[in-house]
């Protein structure tokens, strides 16, 4: 989490802000009956997640299409840690428990710890985009800019992954209607991804399915004469994939 910039903090607070928010605005309606302060908070809590401004990529730039990858993800942090987070103030609100909130966030409040790394997956696409030059890329995260010149990458190779058991199997277990609905639409998805290895060593991953037109970085590479796996790149169009597009 550390040396990340100031963008990538502020996309931090965001989310962690309008989270604590609502987490207040529960407690005050449910463990206190205080529905006035709860439209407050709440009200506050969604102000603070849209009013912050957002890191806006350059002209041309590439970048991760906002809602799969930033506004869903940031709807799955909430749906998950909002009823775990504020469980154990609102018990302790309306019951005497030894510890008080501190001593139920032991046993109630782990699995919505979750969507830390939930807020992280969205932070991380909101603050990354790809800048296409004449002789490199130029990459941009939440831990600030790189620029990588296609005569230092050896080889770009195609990789696939599932998305993490434990994200789906918590949003289904923990949160909810609308977390098991979530988890049915996207726990199955394949997250396909870019390895470019560099000629140095070590590599860097670039997800394709974020990231719109990577097709025109990927063939920059290979004209620039990196070698890029077939599976990157479309297949060319044959006589009888003409006729078979044109006839449809």
């Amino acid at each position: 989490m550390w040396g990340l910039t100031a963008i990538a903090w502020r996309e931090l607070i965001r989310r962690m802000g309008a989270l604590v928010f609502l987490i207040s605005a529960a407690v005050f309606w449910l463990g206190y009956g205080y529905a006035a302060w709860a439209l407050l908070a709440a009200g506050l809590g969604v102000a603070l997640y849209l009013a912050l401004p957002r890191p806006r990529p350059p002209e041309g730039a590439l970048f991760a299409e906002r809602m799969p990858s930033v506004y869903m993800p940031d709807l799955a942090g909430l749906v998950l840690a909002l009823p775990f987070l504020s469980a154990p103030f609102i018990i302790a609100a309306r019951e005497d428990w030894i510890g008080g909130p501190w001593g139920l966030m032991l046993f109630i409040a782990p699995p919505g710890l979750v969507a830390l790394a939930i807020f992280w997956i969205a932070t991380r696409y909101q603050c990354s985009w790809i800048v296409l030059r004449p002789d490199g890329v130029e990459l941009s995260g939440p831990r600030g800019r790189a620029w990588l010149d296609f005569s230092q990458i050896g080889r770009v190779r195609a990789e696939a992954r599932a998305l993490p058991g434990w994200i789906s199997a918590a949003l289904g277990l923990f949160g909810g209607p609308r977390g098991a609905g979530m988890a049915l639409l996207h726990g199955r998805r394949t997250r396909h991804s870019a390895v470019v290895e560099l000629r140095a060593g070590g590599t860097m991953s670039l997800p394709l399915d974020a990231f719109p037109d990577m097709q025109r970085v990927l063939k920059a590479m290979r004209d620039a004469g990196v070698t890029v796996d077939a599976a990157l790149l479309p297949r060319p169009r044959t006589r009888g994939r003409q006729k078979k597009e044109q006839a449809g």
